[in-house]
């Protein structure tokens, strides 16, 4: 069982997605939930401006609890796990994967800086 705190949470939510064309996916349940027990969320260029982005919540496999944001704290407060935000529920969250990877592996780049600054895989004045 992966946990990971809401201050983690926050720091991978704030990678600037638009700015490297890029998505956040993240894959979990709520524990003991019958309800929500395969759950995305995660932050994605806007489709009508790719410079802006938007935090979005896929909770049920039908699609009838999807949720989009354009704002962190809005996304983070919403009141969708039965009443309640990510806030109030974090404790209980079971993480599978962030980006297709396993939590352990990937969520050290977004911690780490890797964001900021991305790691090359050869120097550029190799000939």
């Amino acid at each position: 069982m992966t946990k990971i705190k809401l201050q983690d949470l926050t720091k991978v939510l704030e990678a600037d997605v638009a700015k490297n064309n890029s998505c956040i996916e993240m894959n979990f349940c709520i524990d003991n939930d019958t309800v929500y027990d395969d759950c995305w969320l995660g932050k994605m260029p806007d489709r009508d401006n790719p410079r802006k982005s938007v935090y979005w919540y896929g909770l049920v496999p039908d699609g009838s609890q999807a949720y989009e944001y354009t704002g962190l704290e809005d996304f983070i407060d919403a009141k969708v796990f039965y009443g309640k935000s990510m806030r109030d529920v974090i404790e209980k969250v079971i993480w599978y994967s962030l980006d297709g990877c396993s939590i352990e592996e990937r969520l050290p780049d977004y911690l780490d800086g890797y964001e900021e600054s991305p790691k090359r895989s050869a120097p550029i004045d190799i000939k």
